[in-house]
């Protein structure tokens, strides 16, 4: 007689088995694919403030902002310089290459709203909040100002199932007209 630990582990060997066969042998255009590939370029119209003191100058809905004005639920992009400095600093308009390109999700947890006594009694660290994610695209810009590192966008905050990554309409549009991102076809 075969013991039940053996034959519920058989039971998930199979399941796993299944599901890698639904899988596709090669990767190719998906959810996980970024949504622009080496070799894009990128066009900085006019000169973009860096506040004193960072690194970093944040754009969405085509104008800059601060990390606390940023709308979580809208995509958005920020241009990341080497090092900060005690004044002001600007990106300077010319015409950078991408020469890489990174992808990964963000996460936050959108707290849960405030229970009743007698329903709350919850085990764990879980405070029942909506998990929400978010793809970030990681540029590395090759250009004219050499210190002007890379190009970071990211998608909105979405729940699991409904998470995409930024694509080159979103970027623009978190552009403006201070930068415009022309993509090129991926390298096989």
């Amino acid at each position: 007689m075969v013991r039940p630990e053996i034959r519920k582990f058989a039971r998930v060997l199979w399941l796993a088995w299944c599901v890698a066969g639904c899988a596709p042998l090669l990767p190719g255009e998906g959810v996980y694919s970024p949504p622009v590939a080496a070799g894009a370029r990128l066009e900085v119209h006019r000169q973009i403030p860096i506040r004193a003191g960072y690194a970093r100058v944040h754009l969405q809905h085509g104008e800059p902002v601060s990390h606390l004005e940023m709308d979580q639920y809208a995509p958005q992009c920020s241009f990341v310089v080497d090092v900060p400095r005690r004044e002001e600093q600007f990106v300077q308009p010319g015409e950078y290459r991408v020469i890489r390109v990174r992808q990964e999700d963000t996460g936050i947890v959108r707290r849960a709203p405030v229970l009743v006594a007698s329903t709350a009694a919850r085990s764990g660290w879980d405070d029942g909040g909506e998990i929400l994610l978010a793809t970030l695209v990681k540029m590395d810009l090759e250009g004219p100002q050499p210190d002007v590192r890379s190009l970071q966008c990211s998608g909105p905050f979405a729940s699991p199932a409904n998470v995409l990554p930024p694509s080159p309409e979103d970027i623009n549009g978190a552009l403006g007209d201070y930068a415009s991102l022309f993509t090129a076809a991926p390298v096989q």
